[in-house]
């Protein structure tokens, strides 16, 4: 928007040593060039008039009456900016959402959108995938994604895998984990509620929306800054932790009916997955001294004398396929 006329020279709120000099000179008896820019200096800032009757002179305009006019000038013009100013939130509140971008987080708002995004993340992997599924997912999808996990396990990429615990009363994710399994990726079952994720590497997280109600059409946050990825990755990793390994079939255990309590799977989980000791008591909460109370009890459940025995006397024991 060009600048209300005579506002412009009012910067400083000084006028040229040229237009000052005319300004003296101003009267009856004074005939400015037409041309002279000193003389438009005067005229743009309003403190002199053309003489109606008297062609080529000009008089002076009353001090306080230009002064009013300039302010009136300028307080138009701030009001049209605060006009524009007030419009900004409309404007970019009408953008779609999916280019809503903060750094490292995008929105894809649509299903189809997402989907190719995590193809295109998918086509440049290089080291994992990590995926959470709790709720069913169409057959048709699952059977779609099968062979390309069984490719991506064959070679050498590492497959792991969350899903509902009742899925293993599912054939298509049945199918799915017995083949997946064959190639070395591996598969686990969980209890809900836990978190959807799609983790691509150290580089991508796709997951759910939950700013708006989900529905199956929903489409994904795409988390990509590296802080957000290792604390996604942290929460799969919990989620992890607490899944019972399942290599297809639909074998479960009867959770009511076990030898070991939840706290001693969370800790014998915990060990079957690498964890030492200052780790696991961090993440429990407590003293290396009372883990290790804790892991005393533990052989005796499993009837067992040193830790080495405690990771073979596990992975035969009927508890090892609960689910808490």
């Amino acid at each position: 928007m060009k600048p209300p006329r005579g506002v412009q020279h009012l910067q400083g709120h000084t006028l040229s040593p040229a237009a000052s000099e005319m300004y003296t000179r101003i009267g009856p008896s004074y005939t400015p060039d037409p041309n002279d820019p000193a003389l438009h200096e005067l005229l743009d800032c309003n403190l002199i008039a053309p003489v109606v009757h008297r062609p080529g002179t000009y008089t002076r305009i009353d001090r306080l009456r230009a002064e009013r006019h300039q302010a009136e000038l300028i307080a138009n013009a701030i009001a049209e900016k605060l006009v524009e100013l007030r419009s900004l939130p409309e404007l970019f509140d009408s953008l779609p959402r999916e280019i809503h971008r903060e750094v490292g987080i995008t929105f894809i708002d649509n299903i189809a959108d997402a989907n190719a995004a995590i193809a295109g993340a998918l086509a440049a992997m290089n080291t994992e995938l990590l995926t959470s599924h709790p709720e069913p997912r169409p057959a048709k999808r699952i059977d779609q994604s099968r062979d390309r996990d069984v490719a991506l396990a064959a070679r050498g990429i590492s497959v792991r895998t969350i899903y509902a615990h009742a899925a293993r009363a599912r054939r298509p994710e049945t199918n799915w984990a017995d083949s997946v399994s064959k190639y070395g990726g591996e598969v686990r079952t969980l209890t809900p509620p836990f978190e959807r994720f799609i983790i691509v590497d150290d580089t991508h997280v796709f997951c759910t929306d939950h700013i708006n109600t989900p529905t199956k059409d929903s489409g994904a946050w795409l988390v990509t800054h590296p802080a957000l990825v290792a604390l996604l990755r942290r929460v799969f990793e919990q989620q992890w932790m607490r899944a019972t390994p399942w290599v297809g079939g639909s074998t479960t255990a009867d959770a009511t009916k076990t030898a070991t309590t939840p706290l001693q799977r969370t800790i014998l989980r915990y060990m079957d997955n690498g964890r030492d000791d200052d780790q696991i008591a961090r993440d429990l909460g407590v003293s290396t001294r009372t883990l290790t109370k804790y892991i005393a009890a533990i052989k005796d459940v499993l009837g067992v004398e040193t830790r080495f025995q405690i990771g073979s006397a596990w992975a035969r024991h009927p508890d090892y396929l609960v689910s808490d």
